[in-house]
């Protein structure tokens, strides 16, 4: 296999997996938890944050899909990174905080002559959610995005 990314190298978007997390709410209409039904139910101020982290990370969510889609860019949307997965992509973009972005970073490899996918996050709930590793939100994705496609990002400087 031919050397795929060294960190510093210019970022290819040519073919992208986007983690995407599942929120609160997602996992409350899945697998109903009675104790946070009650506090949906209540529609207090802990369930309205719930519902607001929800429909932010939504719109997030909606604004980096329709950027890739509107670029052209191959890309797979999976809730769990495999490494199957960041295998195939040549950028891994994650959307959700800093918990979905370290969850996907123990699926990079590396070798000695390969530093493995670089990643990218976004952070889809600002107003609720730590985005430390992320470099960009729902508002600045796109033209962060677009600074990879027109090779001026390196994963260093992302």
């Amino acid at each position: 296999m031919a050397r795929r990314h060294l960190v510093g190298d210019v970022v290819s978007a040519e073919r992208v997996v986007l983690v995407a997390k599942t929120s609160t709410l997602q996992r409350q209409l899945r697998t109903p938890d009675p104790k946070l039904g009650a506090i949906l139910d209540e529609k207090g101020p802990h369930g309205q944050r719930i519902v607001r982290s929800h429909d932010e990370h939504m719109r997030t969510l909606e604004q980096v899909t329709a950027s890739l889609r509107g670029h052209g860019v191959r890309h797979r949307i999976v809730d769990t990174l495999r490494r199957r997965d960041a295998r195939w992509a040549t950028l891994v973009i994650t959307v959700g905080g800093d918990g979905t972005f370290l969850r996907a970073s123990h699926c990079i490899d590396s070798a000695v002559d390969d530093d493995g996918t670089p990643m990218f996050g976004v952070n889809s709930s600002v107003s609720s959610s730590v985005g430390f590793f992320c470099v960009a939100d729902g508002d600045d994705f796109a033209d962060t995005f677009t600074q990879i496609l027109q090779g001026n990002c390196s994963s260093q400087g992302l």
